[in-house]
């Protein structure tokens, strides 16, 4: 399991539901618009067909006044058939359905053919039951039309509303699982980030203070995550080869002892002798406790690589040189040890 993967992964899912979230916000927005559209429509068509009938029954009333001559006038008639022409016009412009757009057609065609036939049968009769009765035909499939108009538009209306309601509910559902979505990825995510990222690096902190402060046997556990198993398994190599370099140190160190406790031991016993009489006779005798001492595993003279400096004066070089059949003249001035390996004789 890999950090980087995963939340590759959970960006990759977020941002999948915000496109997805966003195309269906737009498309929503869309579809709610049309229909918003179509619905303003249909009841401006329903509004404009009732008109249109109301105007052509005053226009109809206002003609048999005209006819009987009780109150009404040619202007008011044309004042009437003027705007039923107007509702008309705007009734076939603001159809978007084609059957809206037949049926608005031929509702004017009807109501001019009404208009025209009653303007007819006034020249041709005086009696308004002979006008009504020759013209009626016509006024009967107008306003015919104008209902068949109205019914359409409300059908209309009633699709649209349907319509806007199935959208809203489709809207409602996406986003409640949206929501239900979010609401168990976020946590899941937290949960994961939790226990998965910083619980084990919380770990490794910890482990890495009890280290630095004494507990050098502390490693990192096994981790899930690759970046941090990585992290973990650099640390505990770390640890195991500061700790073999320690043995090793411990191991070299206490060879080291071992080697200088005996030469030291005669060394010391040499200085003692020489204390109590600082002669030449009494440094003889001391070389000669050294030389009869056992060599360190090296097998070479502690006392052959003393500086002069450290020696009384009595003690010359040409007395060491006496003792240690090794050391070779051209060394003789030098204050190094002689090669490791070289013995005294």
């Amino acid at each position: 399991m890999s950090i980087r993967r995963i939340l590759t992964l959970i960006l990759i899912v977020s941002s999948c539901f915000a496109v997805a979230g966003a195309v269906a916000l737009v498309a929503l927005t869309t579809a709610l618009r049309g229909t918003a559209d179509d619905l303003q429509s249909s009841v401006q068509g329903v509004h404009l067909s009732e008109e249109a009938r109301v105007d052509l029954l005053r226009w109809v009333r206002r003609s048999d006044l005209v006819v009987l001559g009780n109150g009404g006038t040619e202007v008011d008639r044309t004042s009437l058939e003027r705007d039923l022409h107007a509702r008309l016009s705007e009734l076939q412009r603001t159809s978007r359905d084609p059957v809206e757009q037949g049926l608005a057609a031929d509702a004017a065609n009807r109501v001019t053919e009404y208009l025209a036939s009653r303007r007819e049968a006034e020249a041709q009769h005086d009696e308004l039951s002979d006008i009504i009765r020759e013209s009626s035909p016509q006024l009967d499939e107008a306003l015919r039309v104008l209902a068949e108009l109205t019914a359409v538009n409300v059908a209309e209306a009633e699709r649209a509303t349907a319509n806007a309601r199935r959208w809203d509910r489709l809207s409602n559902a996406i986003g409640a699982a949206v929501v239900v979505i979010l609401l168990g990825l976020v946590p899941a995510a937290v949960w994961w980030l939790g226990t998965g990222v910083l619980r084990p690096l919380i770990n490794i902190s910890r482990t890495v203070e009890r280290y630095a402060s004494g507990a050098e046997d502390t490693r990192v556990p096994p981790m899930k995550a690759t970046e941090l198993q990585q992290i973990g398994s650099s640390f505990n190599a770390l640890a195991d080869s500061l700790r073999e370099q320690r043995d090793r140190q411990a191991t070299s160190i206490a060879e080291i002892a071992h080697d200088l406790r005996t030469p030291l031991n005669a060394l010391r016993l040499a200085v003692q002798v020489a204390d109590t009489d600082p002669t030449p006779e009494t440094g003889r005798t001391a070389f000669a406790i050294v030389r009869r001492s056992p060599s360190g595993s090296n097998g070479w003279c502690p006392i052959c690589w003393i500086p002069p400096t450290s020696r009384p004066d009595k003690w010359s070089f040409a007395s060491k040189r006496a003792t240690c059949g090794r050391l070779s003249p051209t060394r003789s001035s030098s204050t190094s040890p002689p090669r490791r390996g070289t013995a005294c004789s």
